[in-house]
């Protein structure tokens, strides 16, 4: 198992499905996974805005990037939309089900997303495009440069290492910063079944044990390992203000909007600029503002300490992702007028960079 974030990047060689059947591994702790289980879906609401905003991050690091880049899924704003409400959906029925049990829905849908990820990475090994657009954004500070220019297509598309780092842009914000996303009230025994149970759902999408982010028993090393993730790949990748990367970040956002609405892009991320330990530069409008307090006021006001408040969050949030689900033609209509209109745009570098922030 991974102890340190150079075990990891082992991985990068590493094709992202190591070929193991769907049957429970030997380490399997079934009560654990279970009380896991329980606890991220008795935290939907919580956990769901973690995931997202890990997702956004995510989309900034160069080998994720490309993916999404070339195979178009993440480029407009009714893919995205499409794309992340089955995501929401998929990993909804994760918490709910027994992705152990070959009848549920939960381990039909982990089958049917792990062949995804085996039918994407075997076409984009035959296709190897290189990217050759030229996205530089200008501020008073300087230039930036289109990182896909300076870095080369990786070896292995959807490799363990991707893997591991998407299991980190799923929880790993979650076990750093509990006090701040709405899990004051988990226990580290709590905290350790939930990433059991993410241990459980990596090995299931093909996640061979030694790369595993939550692989290890002791909760520690799993702290440790998420907190080099954050300081040596979230946030340096994040602050080199890659456009291609925000302006995709910028259009999930604006496309899951339409299943939680009262978002705005700047608002919400300088929420986590200030998480992960970073400047947020853009001026912000007053709608902005709003969405900042109001986020900052839900999560960092500790009510989800408050199982009444909590529910009826959870409550919110299942009723939001079923609704846009029955308007998806509505919203795809809509998204579609937008996209013609040239969708989103990102028009300055928002994150101080990491050093001057230090």
């Amino acid at each position: 198992m991974a102890q340190s974030i150079s075990d990891l990047q082992e991985g990068r060689k590493v094709v992202g499905d190591c070929g193991s059947d769907f049957s429970p591994p030997k380490w399997l702790e079934m009560p654990k996974y279970k009380r896991g289980q329980e606890l991220l879906k008795e935290n939907i609401f919580a956990t769901l805005f973690c995931h997202v905003g890990g997702l956004i991050m995510l989309v900034n690091v160069p080998s994720i990037y490309k993916l999404l880049d070339n195979t178009g899924n993440s480029r407009s704003l009714v893919s995205c939309f499409q794309r992340y409400l089955k995501t929401l959906t998929h990993v909804k029925s994760w918490y709910e089900t027994d992705i152990f049990d070959a009848s549920s829905e939960g381990f039909q849908s982990i089958k049917y997303v792990r062949g995804l990820h085996r039918k994407v990475a075997a076409a984009m090994a035959q296709q190897r495009p290189l990217l050759a657009s030229q996205d530089v954004c200008e501020t008073g500070g300087g230039k930036m440069n289109n990182r896909s220019n300076l870095e080369a297509d990786p070896e292995v598309w959807i490799s363990q290492w991707d893997m591991a780092m998407t299991q980190f842009a799923f929880l790993g914000m979650m076990i750093l910063h509990p006090n701040v996303l709405g899990f004051s009230h988990l226990s580290r025994q709590d905290k350790e079944a939930v990433a059991h149970c993410w241990r459980c759902i990596g090995y299931q999408l093909g996640i061979d044990d030694k790369y595993n982010l939550f692989g290890s028993d002791n909760l520690h090393t799993i702290e440790k390992l998420c907190q080099n993730i954050e300081a040596e790949v979230f946030r340096p990748n994040l602050t080199a203000n890659y456009l291609g990367g925000l302006r995709m970040g910028k259009t999930i956002l604006e496309s899951i909007r339409n299943i939680v609405h009262g978002l705005t892009y700047h608002g919400f991320m300088k929420f986590w600029s200030e998480v992960i330990g970073v400047r947020y530069l853009v001026r912000l409008s007053a709608g902005d503002w709003l969405s900042y307090v109001l986020i900052s006021v839900v999560f960092r006001g500790r009510m989800f300490s408050m199982f009444p408040l909590r529910n009826g969050f959870n409550r919110l949030v299942l009723w939001a992702i079923e609704r846009a689900s029955l308007r998806a033609m509505t919203i795809y209509k809509d998204l579609c007028v937008r996209d013609n209109k040239g969708g989103v745009e990102v028009s300055a570098c928002p994150f101080a960079k990491f050093h001057d922030y230090l």
